[in-house]
């Protein structure tokens, strides 16, 4: 049963599950969608790797939404009585009724079902892990879509002193927090479209949600890209942006953890420090030591441990 779930939410013909001392191995699979209802049929054969030992089973499963699901299973169906129920089946799903779906199920597999409450509570996590990120996307959306709609009328009540009525800001505040959150996880660095967001965050006066996730996403970020410098032929720019970056978040009073970013970057710039070489000029200089600075790495010669 936990394959033909499985099987509703992404898994393949090829995929194979393993569960506890058994392995499911797939034999056919075939589903279809409609709306948020699912319906998946299949042949799998269940392999113990203690004793070797095989035995076939046939699935249908029958999503309805939300953690609505009816599922059947046999050992004793035959390739062509299989068949027959695959064309039935199929016919009434594609026909919207489900009355009809569930009869035919209960005709060719009997009264005895299983449902969201049968599976092991690791398949209930990630069925309902499913749904939430379904339905929180489906939220983010419609609240985009209302921030987009009325962000000149909300504008406008702020120039003119006007209470925004708290619907909106908790609108704009999902959105904008978001944002900010993805900012960090998404390839490349815009720095332009960070200022912007920052901007925003600043001009509602809205709360940042999280904030222990965020900075942990941002400090791992920064490490990241400062990983980056020395594979740069040129990393002037990228220098000045993970600068202007870290700057922000200071003015956010943002908690970073910068330990592994400090540790990476001050071997980088520990031969200057003593004396040892010089940058090729002075706008170099200048950017790795202003990132040094909001890095929070002391730069005098006297003061730096080891120098």
């Amino acid at each position: 049963m936990h394959f033909a779930v499985a099987s509703l939410f992404g898994a393949t013909e090829e995929d194979n599950t393993s569960l506890f001392n058994y392995e499911a191995i797939s034999q056919y699979l075939r589903r279809d969608d409609a709306g948020s209802q699912k319906l998946a049929i299949g042949k799998t054969i269940m392999k113990s790797r203690i004793t070797l030992s095989e035995k076939p089973f046939t699935f249908a499963v029958l999503y309805l939404g939300q953690q609505s699901l009816i599922g059947y299973i046999s050992r004793k169906m035959t390739d062509k009585t299989f068949e027959q129920m695959e064309e039935e089946l199929f016919e009434a799903f594609e026909s919207h009724n489900l009355g009809d779906v569930i009869g035919v199920m209960q005709h060719y597999y009997g009264s005895e079902s299983y449902s969201f409450d049968h599976l092991f509570r690791d398949e209930r996590r990630k069925i309902l892990k499913h749904i939430t990120g379904r339905n929180m996307r489906s939220a983010e959306n419609s609240f985009r879509d209302i921030y987009n709609d009325n962000y000149q009328l909300m504008s406008s009540m702020l120039s003119s002193n006007i209470p925004i009525p708290k619907a909106y800001k908790n609108v704009v505040q999902f959105v904008v927090n978001a944002d900010l959150h993805r900012f960090f996880t998404k390839d490349g660095i815009d720095i332009e479209r960070f200022k912007k967001l920052i901007g925003e965050l600043l001009k509602w006066q809205i709360q940042l949600s999280n904030e222990a996730s965020f900075a942990l996403a941002a400090s791992e970020r920064i490490f990241y890209e400062i990983q980056k410098i020395e594979h740069m032929e040129d990393p002037v720019q990228h220098i000045h942006t993970l600068t202007e970056i870290l700057g922000h978040l200071h003015v956010l009073n943002i908690d970073l953890d910068i330990w592994k970013s400090q540790n990476l970057f001050f071997p980088m710039i520990k031969g200057y420090i003593k004396g040892k070489w010089v940058f090729a000029n002075k706008d170099i200089e200048l950017a790795y030591m202003n990132l040094g600075k909001v890095l929070n790495i002391e730069f005098d010669i006297k003061k730096v441990v080891g120098a």
